[in-house]
């Protein structure tokens, strides 16, 4: 059988990434393809490792970018090597260790349900927090992509009504300089409603990349708005009931299982 040809620089990176030898990572790579192209595996492999090879999938054939794709599709839900990933909802509170607060209780002031209920949704805000920055980078690289820079200053893109509202965060982030900035860029002073809005109003551009989900862009957006007074509520210090805090750990992992499929595909070539 004649030896599969894989793109050398690649495939030292690759090798690099997962700590072991170009012969091991050749056969490996031939093992687990289970018929599919080796090839096919190998950008599987590579874009699991977050090594991009946008210019390489350009030269390989299109049953090989097909085979490609089946294999993110089908493996998305599947334990990665590095990245292990079970269903259950609670997998994402794994993701920081919350110790409970060591706090004694006050009468009358500081009760012990409001101690015990800050070390619950304490084990919520890192989801909260990777829920709502990574949907903030996604909108922002889509659009950057698509409109420029200056994207966000297109009425046809960002409506006023939002541009307003995070003007108004701006204008007092600058009266109180003391404090550290929210953000870089204006999008981190959006919250998920605004989010929500900001993808349906484009969904033209957003749907492409949801391509295959049953209501295309509402496969986020209905997520944003349904967890949007839960992430309030967070925001505001007050307790949330277990079945919002589940919601919450699975739509987070929804989303997240699908952000390696929604990365390839910005990593292609744009389309005139």
């Amino acid at each position: 059988m004649a030896k599969v040809l894989y793109n050398p620089s690649l495939l030292k990176k690759l090798s690099g990434k997962i700590g072991k030898s170009e012969k091991y990572t050749r056969e490996q790579i031939t093992k687990r393809a289970k018929g599919y192209s080796p090839v096919a595996y190998f950008i599987y492999w590579l874009s699991k490792e977050n090594i991009h090879s946008a210019i390489y999938q350009r030269s390989l054939s299109d049953n090989i970018k097909s085979d490609v794709q089946k294999l993110l599709y089908q493996n998305q839900s599947t334990k990665l090597e590095h990245h292990s990933i079970s269903r259950k909802v609670n997998r994402t509170e794994k993701v920081v260790q919350i110790k409970e607060p060591n706090v004694q209780a006050k009468p009358s002031l500081l009760s012990a349900t409001i101690i015990k209920d800050a070390g619950e949704n304490a084990k919520i805000y890192p989801t909260l927090y990777l829920f709502e920055n990574s949907t903030r980078c996604f909108i922002k690289n889509v659009l950057e992509r698509k409109y420029g820079e200056n994207w966000w200053n297109i009425t046809s893109v960002v409506n006023n009504d939002i541009k307003q509202k995070v003007s108004q965060r701006l204008q007092d982030e600058k009266i109180n300089s003391f404090h550290g900035k929210r953000g870089v860029h204006e999008i981190f002073y959006t919250d998920f409603s605004e989010l929500a809005t900001i993808v349906k109003n484009n969904a033209g551009i957003f749907n492409p990349l949801f391509s295959g989900i049953k209501g295309k862009t509402s496969f986020l957006t209905q997520k944003l708005e349904e967890l949007a007074m839960s992430r309030n509520t967070i925001a505001h210090t007050c307790p949330l009931k277990k079945k919002d805090k589940d919601r919450f750990f699975l739509y987070f992992q929804d989303w997240y299982d699908q952000l390696d499929i929604i990365n390839n595909r910005l990593s292609s070539p744009k389309k005139n």
